[in-house]
């Protein structure tokens, strides 16, 4: 373990074998891997779909509803992500008999950190993680890596860079935000009273589980082939097929670029059970409320969205689903987290500035919404 954690960690800090961070590009039908996700792209070449480390083991089935515990980690393997414009389409090679509906898991982009996810918080407001490799909180082939060294153990993290680690600086998914993309943090993680010191890169980039959905409308090709095509509903995202690969779907024919707001949830469409889209009625319109606030200076505060918790659907479309929120800032986009019924929201500290709480998919339930000092 020691040394495949440390060679790892040694091999990305240091930037060695660059030529494996690429998209693996198939130019004939014939040469397709069996049982493996392509996009389809306009030139007719084959671009391998990719997932790299995760928080949880690849085979164990399609969840049956989105998980913060659901996390997949990327460092220089992030370039392996194909991509994938509006107009083109997923292929899959089968040999065999395959299930008509492929499983789509779409996951929100929540920025680059260190590689530890599923931190829990304890009584004392502190944040702790397992160093077992089965609980698999660790990214292996991140900086962090070297934790596993430490044997099976319930960790804590008392500091990271000059901050003590407290809840405004974890996302949904327990990993640390706030952090600079490639910067060293000196982190200190004890161990019962004993603690360790170490020199932590933010060079991960994590995702986390954020909607689930079924697509069965597929077209026959030769060459023990098939190909199907994203929705018009689906917005541009990271999305993984069949828990085989994710795809960066641009919903335009725009170039992607780092400025793009990959996680504006799907919401022209409501879904059933399994997943499957359905066309939107009167009654299921998601409509949309967006309110500004500022904040004067940087502070640790809760944003908190209540609403009505339960409407019952009609004519065989099921209750509608509760809204999601976010706040919009100029250059990112940060989610409300499920909360008790009927309530959305995050701690997290914010600079000063102008910012957008957007909610989606009232429909016609009353809320009202919070914005407050962490303490206060």
């Amino acid at each position: 373990m020691t040394c495949i954690t440390g060679c790892s960690a040694f091999n990305r800090i240091h930037g060695f074998n660059d030529r494996d961070y690429a998209v693996t590009v198939v130019k004939n039908a014939r040469d397709l891997e069996d049982k493996a996700f392509y996009v389809l792209k306009e030139d007719g070449t084959y671009h391998r779909l990719y997932i790299g480390e995760t928080s949880y083991k690849k085979n164990s089935g399609f969840p049956t509803n989105p998980s913060s515990k659901r996390v997949a980690w990327f460092g220089k393997d992030y370039e392996r992500i194909p991509t994938m414009y509006k107009g083109e389409c997923i292929a899959y090679r089968s040999s065999t008999e395959f299930s008509e509906q492929f499983n789509i898991e779409r996951y929100e982009d929540i920025g680059y950190t260190i590689g530890i996810c599923n931190m829990s918080e304890s009584s004392t407001g502190r944040f702790k993680f397992s160093t077992k490799p089965d609980d698999m909180q660790i990214d292996i082939d991140a900086s962090t890596g070297i934790l596993y060294q430490l044997g099976p153990h319930t960790a804590t993290i008392e500091r990271i860079g000059e901050v003590d680690l407290r809840t405004g600086n974890i996302s949904r998914a327990g990993t640390v935000v706030g952090l600079e993309r490639g910067k060293t943090y000196t982190t200190d993680v004890y161990i019962g009273t004993d603690v360790n010191r170490y020199s932590f890169i933010a060079d991960v980039r994590a995702m986390v589980s954020m909607e689930l959905y079924g697509i069965s409308d597929y077209t026959y090709m030769q060459g023990k082939t098939v190909t199907f095509s994203f929705p018009e509903w689906y917005n541009s995202g990271y999305y993984c097929v069949n828990g085989f690969g994710i795809v960066r779907y641009i919903a335009s024919n725009r170039e992607f670029t780092e400025s793009m707001d990959m996680n504006i949830p799907n919401s022209e469409f409501s879904t059933d059970q399994s997943g499957n889209g359905l066309e939107t009625t009167p009654d299921a319109v998601n409509d949309i409320e967006r309110i500004p606030f500022r904040i004067d200076e940087e502070t640790p505060v809760r944003v908190q969205v209540l609403f009505e918790p339960e409407k019952g659907g009609k004519d065989g479309y099921g209750a509608v689903p509760d809204p999601t929120a976010r706040i919009l800032a100029e250059s990112a986009a940060y989610a409300l987290s499920p909360g008790a019924d009927g309530e959305l929201l995050v701690d997290m500290t914010l600079p000063a500035g102008d910012y957008t709480l957007e909610i989606t998919g009232l429909n016609g339930r009353d809320y009202t919404y919070r914005v407050t000092k962490r303490g206060y």
